[in-house]
């Protein structure tokens, strides 16, 4: 007894084929409308911004405790000033807006609450 045959890879690449010809594929030619490339400053301040996201998150990761203990406490900035003193220092090393740092701590240490930082 013989297995049933799959699909001709002919008729695969004759329909593929065609498809493409009349542009009629599920996804669109992305060669025929180029995407612009990101200006210079939004691409700095993406790139800020993810910066100080990274460096804001190790300090969540790596101080966990102080974080939970902090935001409870309403006293943040005091509890981790010595981490958050560090990865502002880095951070400025390589960027100049501090506040887009400061938005990130907010945000990501102290859950959205600036309340929290104690300052």
């Amino acid at each position: 007894m013989s297995e049933p045959a799959g699909p001709d890879p002919t008729e695969r690449a004759d329909a593929a084929a065609t498809t493409e010809a009349d542009g009629g594929g599920f996804l669109p030619d992305l060669r025929a409308a180029p995407h612009a490339a990101p200006s210079p400053r939004a691409a700095g301040a993406d790139g800020a911004r993810a910066y100080a996201r990274l460096l804001v998150s190790d300090i969540r990761l790596y101080h966990d405790m102080d974080v939970v203990l902090g935001r409870a406490a309403g006293d943040l900035a005091s509890r981790l000033e010595t981490p958050l003193r560090e990865a502002r220092a880095r951070y400025l090393a390589r960027h100049a807006d501090a506040a887009t740092f400061d938005r990130e701590v907010v945000s990501i240490l102290a859950g959205g609450d600036p309340r929290r930082l104690g300052r």
